[in-house]
């Protein structure tokens, strides 16, 4: 079913909510303040229903639009975020709760909040899913200089990745597709498109810690890397939980308890485990099935919700598999070699299921026009429009 009708997206959209969102968090606590999800909603609802005339524009601006989009049902409707959350080490401004403070310090308290998804610098910061801060003592040039060499690392991965996807005709839109070049094919196009999906997110949180720094914003130490070392990422589970939804975990954490509860399913126990493994999911599913929506402008092009959907049952099944090599004595940290090897089997297995269709409307086909390698090797700095 086409989605309609189209409006042409105008940049104060995003002012108008990122307003909504900041005056929701200001205000002072109140029963009435969860009215003030209400234009965030109605500013949602008509950017769905909005291009930018990009199709990729309007893929990665509703990723952007709906992760906070969630964000902000978490701190408006679940949180009563002035006298739930506080920053660590607290502020002296804030003695008396920030909820008595002036309206500017609580500007700025949300503007904080608002800019740190993963709770980084609060009490709810997830300590055992984040990696690990840099140090309180770093000083500004150390961490600056660190970051550029990470930067620079991050960038010619992201080069090599680019550069195999543009050669590889199972990227192109006009190709044969993840599911007709056999297995070894297949695990080499997930591979790709892990590796150049994370090293880009991972460069734009480089960039922005740099930008931050020097400018004074903020301290090295509340910029841990944006996921998990790779070497840790052998189940599905721990892929997801530290690598891929670093950005998501406050409020999936949040919807899905909540859930849980509203059915009434004792903490901690099978159901509620289960309850909060599907619930997560399904809000991940949501942010990526929005920007199939926005990009295709159908309700129904995309595979996200599938794709998705099936991760908790990859992950129920996994975990009965080592309950039972545990029993039988498989303990040893060797035994993680074989988790690499069955967590990309498993994502070769479904990741086509929802990246096909993306690459067939075109959402692989372009790529960054420059290469440091083909620089070096060949001197080709700016790479072909078409390989």
């Amino acid at each position: 079913m086409v989605l309609g009708p189209l409006f042409a997206f105008h940049p104060l959209q995003l002012v108008a909510y990122f307003l909504s969102i900041l005056i929701a968090l200001a205000v002072k606590s109140s029963p009435y303040r969860r009215l003030f999800f209400l234009p965030v909603l109605g500013t949602t609802v008509y950017t769905l229903h909005s291009t930018t005339g990009d199709l990729l524009g309007d893929y990665y601006l509703a990723i952007f639009w709906f992760t906070y989009f969630w964000f902000a049902s978490d701190y408006i409707l679940f949180t009563d975020v002035q006298r739930e959350l506080r920053q660590v080490p607290p502020n002296p401004q804030d003695k008396n709760g920030v909820e008595n403070a002036s309206l500017w310090r609580r500007v700025r308290w949300s503007v904080s909040l608002m800019t740190s998804l993963r709770g980084v610098g609060w009490a709810h910061e997830p300590h055992n899913s984040l990696p690990a801060r840099p140090a309180p003592t770093t000083s500004r040039l150390k961490f600056i200089l660190h970051q550029l060499l990470h930067g620079l690392v991050l960038f010619l991965i992201h080069d090599i990745f680019n550069l195999h996807r543009r050669w590889n005709p199972m990227f192109r839109s006009s190709g044969p597709g993840w599911r007709t070049d056999g297995w070894i094919w297949r695990a080499l196009a997930v591979i790709t498109w892990g590796g150049q999906g994370s090293t880009a997110m991972c460069l734009l949180a480089v960039n922005a810690s740099i930008l931050a720094v020097a400018a004074c914003l903020s301290e090295p130490q509340y910029w841990p890397a944006l996921m998990g070392d790779p070497r840790e990422l052998y189940t599905i589970r721990r892929f997801w939980a530290r690598g891929w939804h670093q950005m998501m975990l406050r409020f999936i954490k949040t919807h899905s308890r909540g859930v849980a509860c509203l059915f009434g399913f004792r903490p901690q126990s099978p159901a509620s485990a289960l309850t909060q493994l599907f619930v997560a999911f399904a809000l991940s599913a949501s942010v990526h099935y929005a920007a199939e929506v926005m990009s295709f402008r159908s309700w129904s092009a995309g595979n996200a919700y599938q794709f998705f959907m099936l991760q908790p049952c990859g992950i129920i099944l996994e975990d009965l598999v080592l309950r039972v090599g545990r029993k039988m004595g498989f303990q040893s940290p060797k035994w993680r070699f074989l988790g690499y090897f069955t967590t990309l089997f498993w994502f070769r297995l479904t990741l086509p299921l929802w990246q096909e269709r993306l690459v067939r409307a075109g959402h692989t086909d372009e790529g960054i026009p420059v290469s440091i390698v083909m620089g070096v090797l060949k001197g080709q700095w700016m790479l072909p429009t078409e390989v």
